[in-house]
């Protein structure tokens, strides 16, 4: 799916953010469709460089880091483009989102484990649960 996101008679250019948003928000393929971003930074640049949703993949990359470094990974790639007026607000708020869900999850994890393992929450609907526990943290995999 990737592969076919830069082509146009595939996926439409307008189309091509959103696309990625659903793979990269997938834990199966987050770490994949993080690579392709950063190998592909130039064709982003070069097919929405002027375009108003230039930001799209930067707002949307930084919905699925869960960790302190996947964190290190955006601020390496995005930080030399904070100097991009067009960039510059969206990176800074993509870290800040990246850092308080990593805080999030370090500070929770063990309360979500113990409640995990207890009885009561085996008895409780699982559509309660898809929403009680998100994000999942890649340490500890919630499955229904």
């Amino acid at each position: 799916m990737l592969a076919n996101i830069k082509d146009s008679n595939i996926i439409r250019p307008q189309d091509a953010s959103r696309w990625f948003v659903y793979l990269i928000r997938t834990r199966e393929n987050r770490q994949i469709a993080w690579n392709w971003l950063k190998e592909n930074w130039a064709w982003v640049e070069d097919k929405f460089g002027e375009d108003k949703s230039y930001d799209d993949f930067i707002r949307y990359a930084a919905t699925a880091p869960l960790t302190n470094n996947e964190l290190n990974d955006f601020r390496q790639f995005f930080e030399p483009m904070k100097n991009i007026p067009a960039l510059t607000r969206t990176i800074k708020l993509g870290i800040t989102e990246i850092s308080a869900r990593a805080e999030l999850i370090k500070r929770d994890k063990e309360a979500v484990i113990l409640f995990v393992d207890n009885d009561r929450f085996k008895l409780m609907p699982k559509c309660f649960v898809r929403f009680a526990f998100f994000p999942y943290t890649p340490q500890y995999q919630l499955t229904f």
